[in-house]
């Protein structure tokens, strides 16, 4: 029945069903990535708060790598260095904020780990991932124009491949998902990328990475 319909039906009906597919594949995606964490237990959610040592080995480990003059926007922020170390100690007390750091990261010691490798980055290193996530922020832009589904889920990859060097973790996932809440909820950062990227696109990389995962954009 189908051959004997006109060819540009023939390209309607495969392109629903390529649609399907992709949708179904997302789903999988999402699905798969879910139970690799799970096998790794790094979805498990046992709290464990940050000691006092963990805590001043980070806040040592970003002063001995920053430069002088970040050394000189805290001061200007905080008016000394001890009053900045008095202040990261404390948010390290925010108990909702170290579950969601151990969620990210799937514990507590891979979250130190973390942190003392993020913050060693260089400033060569830095901008690269400032660029490398302009340019996916880029492809964002012209998959919404395109309505290209195919550029918009490999923008997804790429946005995770950047996650998963800027703040090493092994699964974006968790990450990505954030950020797509954040974005499909007013976020704060949607006027700027907005004006930067094109209207509409922080809302599309929201529903394009709840796609991806196979997440309902309720």
């Amino acid at each position: 029945a189908i051959m004997k319909d006109s060819e540009s039906d023939n390209r309607k009906i495969l392109e629903t069903q390529k649609m399907m597919l992709e949708m179904k594949r997302n789903r999988l995606n999402g699905i798969i990535e879910l139970i690799s964490d799970v096998l790794k237990g790094e979805d498990k959610m046992s709290f464990e708060a940050f000691n006092d040592d963990d805590i001043q080995k980070i806040i040592q480990h970003s002063l001995e790598i920053m430069s002088e003059e970040d050394k000189k926007v805290i001061i200007e922020r905080y008016g000394n260095v001890d009053k900045f170390k008095e202040s990261v100690s404390e948010s390290f007390k925010d108990e909702k904020a170290c579950e969601h750091l151990i969620k990210i990261y799937g514990s507590k010691e891979k979250a130190v780990e973390a942190s003392l490798k993020s913050t060693g980055q260089s400033r060569e290193e830095m901008e690269e991932q400032r660029i490398a996530i302009d340019s996916v922020y880029k492809q964002f832009a012209i998959a919404m124009a395109q309505f290209d589904e195919e550029l918009a889920i490999e923008s997804v990859k790429a946005l995770g491949e950047s996650y998963k060097n800027m703040f090493r973790v092994e699964n974006p996932r968790v990450l990505l998902l954030e950020v797509a809440k954040d974005y499909l909820n007013h976020s704060q950062m949607e006027e700027p990328t907005d004006k930067q990227y094109g209207k509409g696109v922080t809302k599309y990389i929201g529903s394009a990475i709840y796609r991806y995962y196979g997440v309902n954009n309720l």
